[in-house]
């Protein structure tokens, strides 16, 4: 999937989106309650549809010209193996404004200051990832099966505490000491995609 912006004719909110399949390739029936959210350069977490008016969606939705097309609220439900079942959705996020071409967006989450991202490879097609590569090195995007996400979070205010001389492991990489009076915590999930 790729981010895309949309025709010069519609509303000037300059919302990005994207557009996917979904398809359900575990062997059984499942329900899919889908969220998204979209991580900058600047390690940003920006969280979708949030912000953007439903008429925008709605004008957007219409110039896609796709009937069958369901939006991030629509395409909650059950999800049949195979990928005849496949749904297509649209997923939209608010740029607030663009600096010189740049986007500019809310901060979601205060305090990460890392982001490790490592992608599962399904090596052999049975859906389960055989090996986690980092993204460049990934051959076929079509055989990821999901994201190890880890992330270091710190508190917004330092504590009166002894200085952090800890070293974390942030999803295998190695990040600090940092020598400040800041708290940490490191947060790790592994995502499941249904490409």
């Amino acid at each position: 999937m790729a981010a895309k912006r949309p025709p010069a004719d519609v509303p000037s909110e300059e919302p990005i989106l994207q557009i996917g399949e979904v398809a359900n390739r575990t062997g059984r029936e499942r329900v899919w309650a889908p969220s998204f959210i979209l991580f900058t350069d600047a390690g940003e977490i920006v969280a979708s549809g949030r912000g953007v008016p439903t008429r925008v969606a709605m004008d957007i939705h219409e110039l896609l010209g796709n009937e069958l097309l369901e939006n991030q609220n629509e395409i909650i439900g059950e999800i049949f193996h195979g990928r005849e079942h496949a749904k297509e959705g649209l997923v939209i996020w608010r740029a607030d404004e663009l600096d010189g071409g740049v986007l500019v967006t809310q901060e979601l989450v205060e305090g990460v200051e890392n982001i490790q991202l490592y992608i599962g490879d399904d090596t052999d097609n049975d859906g389960i990832a055989n090996i986690y590569r980092t993204a460049d090195q990934i051959a076929n995007w079509a055989t990821v099966a999901t994201v190890h996400i880890g992330l270091l979070v710190r508190t917004p205010d330092k504590a009166e505490r002894d200085v952090d001389t800890k070293t974390y492991v942030v999803a295998g990489t190695l990040i600090g000491p940092m020598g400040d009076r800041y708290q940490r915590r490191v947060f790790t999930s592994t995502v499941d995609l249904r490409n």
